[in-house]
C-alpha cells in the first residue's frame, strides 16, 4: 500500500519532472511507507536542529537516503511535508504529556501536582532540541497561515487538556485573585515555550525542568 499520495495536479512541471524520470521510488529497498516515515523522522530531526529554513528539501532527502523524486511522490512542497511533521511531533511528543500515569490519580489536587512533576521529569527528554510547535509559530505564523492555523490549534488543544486537569484541582477556590483554568493552562505552555528559549540561549536543558517546578511551587501555593 502506497499510503498518502498527492495529486499530480498540485505539482510543478519541474516538480512532476523530477517524479516521472526519478524511478528509485519503484527500485529502493525501502516500501513507500518507510520512505514516507523516514522522510517525516528526519524533517522533523533537521526542524529541531536547523529550524524551518535551514532544514531544505535536499538536506532532508539526504537524510532519509530517499531520492527527491520519491520526496515529491509524497509531498508536493515542504509545507505539506511540515504539516506531517507536525501532526507526528504532537502525538509522539506532546501527547505524552497529557497522558502521564498522574491520569490514574483519583484526588484531583494531587492529579494536577502529578502532572506538573510529570512534565518535570520528561522535560529533557521531550525538549531538550527545542518545541516545533513554539519554533514553528516563530518561524512561520506571517508566511503559512495553514501552518500558523495549525499550530494554533494544537495549541489550544493542549490547553484544553490542561485545563481539564487544573479545573478539578481549584474546584472551589473563589478568591478575587484565583485564574481561571483556561488562564493556568496558558501561564503553564507560556512558562515552558519561554524555559525552552533560555535553555537554547544558556545551553542549559535543565531550566526547563527548573521552571516547571516554579509552576509547581506557585499550583501548591495556590491550591493549598
Amino acid at each position: 500500500m502506497w499510503g498518502p499520495t498527492v495529486c499530480r495536479r498540485s505539482l510543478t512541471a519541474k516538480q512532476t519532472a523530477i517524479v516521472q524520470t526519478d524511478r528509485s521510488l519503484y527500485h529502493s529497498s525501502m516500501s513507500p511507507a518507510a520512505s514516507r516515515s523516514r522522510l517525516i523522522r528526519e524533517a522533523k530531526a533537521l526542524m529541531l536542529a536547523k529550524g524551518y529554513s535551514g532544514a531544505t528539501v535536499d538536506a532532508i532527502c539526504r537524510a532519509a537516503a530517499v531520492s527527491k523524486g520519491s520526496f515529491y511522490h509524497f509531498f508536493h512542497s515542504k509545507e505539506q511535508l511540515s504539516l506531517a511533521v507536525l501532526d507526528e511531533y504532537f502525538s509522539s511528543t506532546i501527547q505524552p504529556l497529557v497522558n502521564g500515569p498522574f491520569v490514574a490519580i483519583d484526588d484531583p489536587t494531587q492529579r494536577a501536582l502529578a502532572l506538573i512533576d510529570h512534565a518535570a521529569a520528561i522535560s529533557e527528554e521531550i525538549w531538550a532540541e527545542g518545541c516545533l510547535l513554539g519554533s514553528f509559530a516563530v518561524d512561520l505564523a506571517e508566511t503559512s497561515p495553514e501552518i500558523r492555523e495549525q499550530v494554533s490549534n494544537r495549541f489550544h488543544r493542549l490547553e484544553r487538556e490542561l485545563a481539564q486537569v487544573f479545573a478539578a484541582a481549584i474546584l472551589g477556590k473563589t478568591g478575587h485573585d484565583t485564574p481561571a483554568p483556561e488562564e493556568l493552562a496558558g501561564h503553564f505552555i507560556a512558562a515552558i515555550e519561554g524555559s525552552i528559549v533560555l535553555a537554547k540561549a544558556h545551553n542549559d536543558t535543565e531550566r526547563i525542568a527548573r521552571t516547571i517546578r516554579d509552576f509547581g511551587r506557585y499550583i501548591r501555593l495556590l491550591i493549598s
